[in-house]
């Protein structure tokens, strides 16, 4: 494969023909947006099977223009910018071809004057004349598909960064710098440039963000987060405008004066953190994550009186109306820039998602939709891992039970994702996630089978085919009912993703290390291979005790010994691609 070539340029055509026809899964959708945020070569090759289908679709591109509203940032912008260079193209070449046109007509209307004054009636055109219309078109058209193509400009000797956003050279006499980019995570400015580490921030300058996460950190000591789809002005580096996105801003204590303005709200504070998200037509609300933030009126006309909030509490200002209260939810922002295996999390809207970070007073943040925080047990440790922090777990940890429970009485499509550290086997099972009901066997659980379970059973896959499981091997339970386990175990003392997907469609899957595991029931039990199914709703509808680390049962406690790191349980079925697309991007990551 040709450098140039996207890495899989037959899974760019698929899902860029679902995109046409307005069929893309929200699966399907992240996986696209996670191939164009990455790879320079796919976006080409996207571009020009987008081009091809407005082509076949009249030009005008009907079938772009049908797409779905809610494509994710990096597919969105960029068929809108291919329905732009389009209809930009077709104008131009019609231009040209009327500017083509008319040139002929007068040149073949001189030369027959010419040639009536020289005697030779019937002269043919200049074949000059008549070529020069066709250069005419042929640079409209090189003009029209240059710009589907935007190219990352070489360096600027005058100046360290180009304008992100504009992509128009500043002189430094010009302007001064306020910060600089310090980080950034599948970041690109609007002009198609990708952002770097080494972009400034200029006075006056517009930052216009089309996708991913930056960090900039300003003269004055304030750093910024702010995520893409966002437009932000910087009026000095103590006054930004905000125009649209989401962005979090981290104030030191000695910092006076700083400001955030959009159309509707300021805010103004020192030595906090606060979110703020502004949307056009659609106000701003301003999330106090720290400290104490300051809320007066905006760039436009409405006027309210100033009001403080304090950590923990959020608020909204929309058109003419008065600041309202609104429920405040910190997991919406990045907080730092983000790694390319969490954005792809993020990406996919997970249910719940525990990273193990540094507790708060005893909670450990769910980062998904379920908002289940889990209580930090007695007894739990944190050593460092791929993605930051891990929970270190002992026979002596207390399990880690959920805030809210009442998300996870799944009953269809679900995928549970861990990454663990085991230092050796264990006789018995270890669970990393459970939900069930206490003193029934109602529910599921997902872990390890420990050596002495691996020993005394015999498993049969769905082919029939029967084997004897390794020591720890992966182990998927619908409690009362069956157990599924794999033949091979995971290594000790390595960080592995283990995942099991669930499906009302095909039997229950297990993978390790982004590779699907061969796998088998008990031959001891009645219930038949891979019969997951067909009892999900007797399995699930009940009062369940979602536990992570631990069988909630007491006289069964199978606890899970080792270190665990980002638990994630998504509400659909992932495909094999997903899930090892999730696994290159955590080994991606280095402690």
């Amino acid at each position: 494969m040709k450098p140039t070539e996207p890495n899989n340029p037959s899974a760019i055509d698929r899902l860029a023909q679902a995109a046409f026809e307005g069929v893309l899964t929200p699966e399907q959708r992240a996986e696209l947006n996670a191939m164009l945020r990455e790879d320079p070569a796919a976006r080409r090759r996207f571009i020009e099977t987008m081009d091809l289908h407005a082509t076949l679709a009249d030009a005008s591109g009907p079938l772009l223009q049908d797409t779905p509203a809610d494509l994710p940032d990096v597919l969105g912008e960029l068929i809108d910018a291919a329905v732009d260079n389009r209809r930009r193209h077709n104008a131009e070449l019609e231009a040209s071809r009327a500017l083509a046109l008319s040139l002929k007509k007068e040149n073949e209307l001189r030369a027959r004057r010419e040639a009536a004054r020289n005697g030779q009636a019937g002269m043919s055109v200049p074949p000059w004349i008549v070529w020069g219309g066709i250069v005419g078109a042929a640079a409209a058209i090189v003009l029209a598909f240059t710009a589907l193509f935007p190219g990352n400009p070489a360096a600027d000797a005058t100046r360290s960064a180009q304008s992100p956003g504009s992509g128009v050279p500043l002189r430094l006499a010009d302007t001064l710098p306020v910060g600089r980019i310090t980080a950034v995570s599948g970041a690109r400015w609007s002009d198609g440039r990708f952002a770097t580490d080494q972009d400034m921030v200029y006075q006056g300058e517009r930052l216009s963000l089309a996708a991913g996460v930056v960090e900039a950190v300003l003269n004055n000591g304030v750093v910024i987060t702010l995520e893409g789809p966002a437009d932000l002005t910087s009026v000095s580096d103590a006054v930004l405008s905000v125009d649209r996105g989401k962005m979090v801003c981290r104030v030191p204590e000695q910092v006076r004066g700083f400001a955030v303005q959009t159309d509707s709200v300021t805010v103004r504070n020192s030595g906090s953190e606060f979110a703020l998200q502004a949307r056009p037509g659609r106000g701003s609300t301003v999330h106090a994550l720290s400290g104490t933030v300051r809320l007066e009126p905006g760039r436009s006309a409405q006027t309210f009186a100033p009001v403080v909030i304090e950590a923990g509490l959020a608020l909204a200002v929309e058109g003419t109306s008065a600041p309202r209260a609104v429920a405040t939810d910190p997991n919406a922002f990045y907080r730092v820039v983000p790694s390319a295996y969490e954005m792809y999390v993020h990406d996919l809207s997970p249910l719940a998602w525990w990273s193990f970070a540094e507790p708060v007073d005893g909670w450990l943040a769910d980062r998904g939709s379920a908002g289940a925080d889990a209580r930090a047990g007695a007894g739990l440790g944190s050593t460092d891992a791929l993605q930051g922090q891990a929970a270190r777990i002992d026979s002596r940890t207390e399990p880690l039970r959920l805030r809210d429970t009442g998300a996870f009485n799944l009953t269809r499509d679900f995928t549970i994702e861990a990454w663990v550290r085991v230092e050796g086997s264990t006789l018995h099972s270890s669970r990393v996630f459970s939900n069930r009901t206490p003193n029934q066997d109602v529910g599921f659980g997902f872990g390890l089978a420990g050596s002495g379970l691996a020993s005394a059973v015999t498993c049969r896959d769905a082919d029939g085919r029967v084997f004897q499981p390794d020591a720890l091997s992966l182990k998927f339970t619908l409690f009362g009912r069956m157990d599924l386990i794999t033949q091979q175990g995971i290594p000790a003392g390595e960080w592995v993703q283990i995942v099991v997907v669930f499906s009302s469609e095909h039997p229950a899957r297990l993978f390790i290390n982004g590779e699907p595991a061969r796998a088998g029931t008990q031959m001891d039990r009645e219930q038949q291979a891979y019969d997951l199914w067909q009892s999900a709703g007797r399995s699930y509808a009940s009062s369940q005790t979602p536990v992570i680390g631990q069988n909630p049962l007491l006289d069964d406690p199978e606890p899970f010994v080792g270190d665990l790191d980002e638990l994630v349980i998504y509400r659909q079925a992932l495909s094999d691609r997903t899930v090892r697309a999730l696994y290159e991007r955590g080994v991606a990551q280095t402690p």
